[in-house]
């Protein structure tokens, strides 16, 4: 069986370049460029190149961009949109790659929460871990989300919290929000005494459920706030994958009837069943 020219002069040009090879990061932008630019384009950003030129060009490289008919670049001033929707797709998922396992997993667990809690859910109860008496002095004031702010502080267990039932002159009750088990705070207002209860044990359903809704704005701990601000991370960069994926998927004219089918239907699927849950 004969050899095809296209074949017998890529062996050559690959035979004749074997002793100059490319670095990585030229590499790169080659691959980069036959990926995205037509023949036409190549050929005008070699001009003045011809290391590039010798190095890119051959029937080899001519038959591939041919065959693929890559023209999803109309010019080049689309290359920096291109690197920037493709670095921020990648990097910040890479980067808030915990928390979206976090959001993900824990979703499926509220969304089935009858399987765990029937199955894998330990039964939970309030264990005594501290007791401490508390003497409020003067300046303890009267509101009472100010008198839960102080007791917490004066337990050293800043942080999230609500207040269980309604505060009346013989007990405050709160709940301190932890990831690790809450704790229930009494505070016995005649006998000046605090008692301290936290939940046990605590699975791992219970830690990914809690770590879910987690709030930081209006607390003092720094370790709250930054939570708070990643989650508004990882809200804008949905957004963002969102947009990016569907300024790559317009990109690429191959894939525009597949994903515009995908598209139709998300969007026709989420207008109906909101249609019927607003009824």
């Amino acid at each position: 069986m004969g050899v095809s020219p296209v074949c017998r002069s890529n062996f050559n040009f690959r035979r004749s370049h074997a002793c100059t090879p490319i670095p990585d990061k030229e590499r790169r932008k080659l691959k980069f460029e036959r990926q995205t630019l037509t023949p036409r384009q190549t050929a005008a950003s070699d001009r003045g190149r011809p290391d590039l030129a010798a190095k890119r060009r051959g029937p080899y490289d001519r038959a591939l961009v041919a065959r693929r008919g890559v023209g999803c670049m109309k010019n080049h001033r689309w290359l920096p949109w291109d690197r920037l929707m493709r670095a921020s797709h990648l990097y910040t998922g890479m980067f808030l790659f915990p928390w979206m396992i976090v959001y993900a997993v824990s979703a499926f667990c509220i969304n089935h929460s009858a399987w765990f809690l029937a199955k894998n859910q330990p039964a939970q109860r309030w264990e005594v871990v501290r007791e401490a008496d508390f003497a409020p002095d003067a300046e303890l004031p009267s509101d009472a989300d100010e008198q839960a702010k102080a007791v917490l502080e004066a337990l050293d267990l800043n942080g999230a919290y609500r207040i269980l039932g309604v505060p009346d002159a013989h007990q405050l009750t709160l709940l301190r929000l932890c990831a690790a088990g809450h704790y229930k705070v009494t505070f016995q207002r005649p006998r000046n005494h605090v008692v301290v209860e936290r939940l046990r044990p605590v699975s791992a359903y219970a830690l990914i459920n809690n770590l879910h809704f987690v709030t930081g704005y209006g607390v003092s701990s720094w370790a709250y706030w930054v939570w708070a601000v990643v989650v508004d991370a990882v809200t804008i960069s949905t957004v963002i994958w969102v947009i990016s994926g569907v300024y790559l998927w317009a990109r690429r004219p191959k894939k525009r009837l597949l994903g515009g089918v995908c598209m139709t239907a998300g969007i026709a699927l989420f207008a109906v069943l909101v249609v019927l849950l607003c009824r």
